[in-house]
This record gives C-alpha cells, sequence and structure tokens, in this order.
C-alpha cells in the first residue's frame, strides 16, 4: 500500500509540473523568427524568448520549457500555459502544457493583425486569451478566428490601428466573455450575431466610426452583461463595461433595457435619442457627455404629438 500511495503521489507531481508540450515547443520556436519579421517592436517583446530556460522553473531534464512549472506565467514572456478544462477566471492550476494566454499589450509590437492570427492559429486551439491592447496592429479585424480560438473569452484588439467591420462570425464563438475593440477606427454597424454571445460581460467598442442602430438581438445579453462601453473616451476606459460612444450610431438604446451594468458609457453619441433603460442611468460612471437626445423621445415617438400629461402628475 505504502508502495502504490508513493507511485500515486509521484503521477500527481508530474500532473502539476506538466512540461511544455513538444507540438507547441516547436510551433513556438518557429513562430518566433516570423513574429520578428513584422517589427522592430517584436524584438524587445521576445526577448525572454530563449533557451535553455532557468532551471528552477523548468521540468526535469527539458533544457527548453517555455511553460513552466509555475500556475501562472512561464518563463517566456507574455504567453503561458494554463489549465486547458478551466475559465480564464480559474486558472490558478496546473497547466497542461498548451497555449491558453497571448498577451502582448502595451509592447508596441505592430504588422497586419490578419498575419498575426494566422501565424498564431496553429498553436490556438485551446487559447482563452488575446491581448493585444495598445500596440501598432492594423488592418481588418481577422478572419477565421472561431475557427482557430474557439475557446477564446477574452478578444481584445483595443487602441491599435484596426480599420474596416466587425465580422459577424464573432458572434459564433460559445464561450466569448469580453470583446473589446475600442479606439480604432472601426465602421459600419454592430453585427446583430454579437446577440448570440450568451456569456459577454463586457461589450467595448467606443472610440470608433461605427454607425446604425444597436441590433434588437443584443437585448439577449442582458443577463451576464456588466460593461457596455459605446461612447467616446471622456473617463478612463476602465470604468466603461458597456461602452459605445464616440461613434455614429442613430435610434435608441432600448435593447439595454433589461441590462444591469456594472459601469457603462453612452457618452459623444449625438445623432441617439429615446428614454435611458434605467440600468444604464444608475450605472457607475454614467456619462451621458455628448449626448443630447438621450433621455429624449425619438421623433418617431412624439410623431403624432406629445401625450396628455394629467393635471398634477
Amino acid at each position: 500500500m505504502r508502495a502504490l500511495t508513493g507511485l500515486l503521489l509521484a503521477a500527481l507531481a508530474g500532473l502539476a509540473h506538466a512540461y511544455t508540450d513538444p507540438t507547441l515547443l516547436a510551433g513556438l520556436q518557429a513562430l518566433k523568427p516570423r513574429l520578428l519579421s513584422l517589427g522592430p517592436h517584436w524584438s524587445g517583446a521576445l526577448e525572454s524568448w530563449t533557451c535553455p530556460t532557468p532551471p528552477a522553473n523548468s521540468s526535469a531534464g527539458e533544457p527548453c520549457d517555455p511553460c513552466g512549472n509555475e500556475q501562472w506565467w512561464g518563463n517566456w514572456e507574455h504567453m503561458a500555459c494554463r489549465s486547458i478544462n478551466t475559465s480564464y477566471r480559474f486558472d490558478q492550476l496546473a497547466n497542461d502544457g498548451l497555449l491558453t494566454h497571448f498577451h502582448f499589450s502595451l509592447t508596441g509590437v505592430e504588422g497586419p493583425a490578419q498575419t498575426l492570427h494566422d501565424l498564431l492559429c496553429p498553436l490556438s486551439a485551446h487559447l482563452k486569451e488575446w491581448d493585444m491592447k495598445v500596440d501598432g496592429l492594423s488592418g481588418p479585424l481577422p478572419a477565421g478566428t472561431p475557427a482557430c480560438m474557439p475557446k477564446l473569452e477574452e478578444y481584445d484588439l483595443s487602441r491599435n490601428h484596426m480599420t474596416g467591420t466587425i465580422p459577424a462570425e464573432l458572434g459564433s464563438m460559445p464561450v466569448m466573455n469580453q470583446f473589446k475593440v475600442q479606439g480604432n477606427k472601426l465602421v459600419g454597424t454592430l453585427p446583430p450575431e454579437l446577440g448570440q454571445l450568451k456569456l459577454l460581460e463586457w461589450l467595448r467598442v467606443f472610440d470608433n466610426q461605427l454607425t446604425g442602430s444597436i441590433p434588437d438581438s443584443y437585448s439577449a445579453l442582458s443577463g451576464p452583461l456588466t460593461q457596455a462601453s459605446l461612447g467616446g473616451r471622456r473617463l478612463p476606459s476602465s470604468q466603461h463595461p458597456i461602452s459605445i460612444g464616440g461613434n455614429l450610431f442613430t435610434g435608441n438604446l432600448y435593447p439595454f433595457a433589461e441590462a444591469l451594468p456594472q459601469n457603462t458609457n453612452v457618452t459623444l453619441l449625438p445623432h441617439m435619442c429615446g428614454m435611458i433603460p434605467s440600468g444604464i442611468l444608475f450605472a457607475a460612471g454614467y456619462d451621458a457627455y455628448g449626448s443630447p437626445g438621450l433621455g429624449l423621445p425619438c421623433p418617431d415617438e412624439v410623431a403624432g404629438g406629445w401625450p396628455d400629461v394629467p393635471d398634477g402628475f
């Protein structure tokens, strides 16, 4: 029995210190020179992507272990290999040796977003977080993300140089939790398909050039939605979960009638009108600066004249 217990403990220890999967290691080593070719800022961002890795945080007998034995970060910066069987909220588990986080925010790395996406695609079957905020990426939002990153929970390409429209296919990502593309040059309308993201909590599209109205399908987001930022940047973006401002939207906010966001941003929406849903009105950080029509009936609502108000009302 003691011998069996010893074998079991040894097996569990091995699970707790999973080294980098050999296929991932080969893929990362092939990825590095291709990333370096995208622009000069990648050199500094990838400075730690070298071998051998520090023995203290590497599996025994593994001279190159990017994932490492730590639960949170490994040996190579800006990437992590956390548990593939949990939400990112519960990542403090032994890693499985597979890529789950690609986090190069605030590094200034550049290049076409589609090219980066396609280079990363073969390694992204278990990717939960793709965070490239405040970098130098350009071009349209990538196509093919649902197929390349089916387990993606956080999509953050905010504060780059993105152009074009928001792909409708992003509405088919079943575990998407945070969608953040604020501070770009996106045009077109909000895809109704995003209303299918039943787990979406953060919707940040402010400071773009988006047009059209809020799709009725977004009423389905009311349950989980805690941040919806549609407006312009008047307060720090961290205060705005529902963020749509600073765009050219028309129509009203009625699709969010049942939403109870913790924070919201509906600033700089000069073409919107209609009454403000109470969940948005009383959310922390509420600000309707530059949105003079919000809180007033839309023209079609009073086309037949204003309703009579009883005396003493």
